[in-house]
């Protein structure tokens, strides 16, 4: 391995102003690496991202479920999967937006990472057991959250819910407007 070189990595898609990069694995004679976050590469990509906050998701049953989260003060997020796999939802919570309330999902697995910026909500579930996921976060303040069943925004999960915590269960929907 001669060391990172940014033209190498590559993002795929910009959804709703989110960032899916992919190909940050590396791998040689002594071990493989996943770079999760370079803020060179971000810089160049026009993304501002201040980490306050690393944590891990270790979640041993497929099904686990997290989310409707979001932050009413801006507070941009960083995801990524270290073993096993999920499926990412991204949650458009601008008002004025003329995506509001629509969501995207993406897979992911070791070696992809989602940038989430501020105004927008996140869900995970994941699709295999013993996956970890790895999150950063721009505030260490607790989330708010929307339940996920709410009709308005319509998340098609592609596994049924086997674990979830009450908070999760127990949301409320989206206020009306």
């Amino acid at each position: 391995m001669t060391g990172y070189c940014h033209s190498t990595d590559r993002m795929i898609k910009k959804i709703f102003g989110c960032a899916v990069l992919f190909d940050s694995r590396r791998t040689d004679e002594r071990a493989s690496v996943d770079r999760v976050f370079s803020k060179s590469i971000f810089d160049e990509m026009g993304i501002s991202f201040d980490m306050k906050t690393l944590r891990t998701y270790d979640m041993p049953k497929a099904g686990t479920f997290f989310g409707i989260h979001y932050h009413k003060a801006p507070a941009a997020k960083l995801v990524s999967v270290i073993r096993g796999k999920g499926a990412d939802y991204t949650v458009d919570l601008r008002p004025d937006s003329p995506t509001y309330l629509r969501w995207k999902m993406n897979i992911l697995s070791q070696g992809t990472v989602i940038y989430i910026p501020n105004g927008f909500g996140h869900a995970f579930l994941s699709l295999e057991d013993n996956t970890v996921q790895l999150f950063a976060c721009e505030t260490e303040s607790p989330s708010d959250i929307i339940n996920y069943r709410d009709e308005r925004i319509g998340l098609n999960l592609p596994m049924p819910v086997t674990v979830i915590s009450p908070s999760d269960r127990d949301a409320p929907f989206c206020e009306r407007s």
